[in-house]
């Protein structure tokens, strides 16, 4: 009915915080289809303060219902793992809670907000190509860029 979920699908992933901003959980789940494989897309780290550690990192797996793992085999269901999809850089603040979509062209694209020292810390919506080479999906030099391509619809 779309309200429910059967109890047989509940996967919970790992998270705790440490009594400081310093967040090691997964937030901000999303999972998208490419190709033959599943992929979950998560949130991770501090977006705010002295310890901005925010970034996305994606596991995969053969079902949408996992197991979800990384490259090197390591479960989402615990903390600190991942392949590293994009991070924080010199201009864009903790880029996260993505959204993934494919244009025209076949092109995949990450939506993700980001801030930047010009926002005053308000939070932007901004994009990515997401690069599919390579394993696991990720960002070119792993992180956002002040100019990208627009995506065909």
């Amino acid at each position: 009915d779309g309200l429910a979920v059967k109890d047989s699908t509940v996967h919970y992933v790992a998270g705790h915080r440490d009594g400081t901003q310093n967040f090691k959980n997964y937030t901000a789940p999303n999972i998208k289809k490419i190709g033959e494989k599943w992929y979950l897309f998560v949130s991770t780290g501090a977006w705010y303060g002295e310890t901005l550690s925010y970034e996305t990192v994606v596991f995969s797996s053969d079902s949408p219902t996992g197991p979800y793992v990384d490259s090197k085999g390591r479960s989402a269901m615990e903390n600190g793992n991942g392949d590293k999809v994009m991070t924080t850089n010199d201009y864009f603040k903790g880029p996260g809670n993505v959204s993934i979509a494919q244009d025209s062209t076949g092109a995949y694209y990450i939506f993700f907000h980001s801030y930047t020292a010009d926002s005053e810390g308000n939070r932007l919506l901004c994009f990515e190509r997401l690069t599919l080479d390579g394993g696991y999906p990720h960002v070119d030099g792993a992180s956002p860029r002040k100019e990208v391509n627009k995506p065909v619809f």
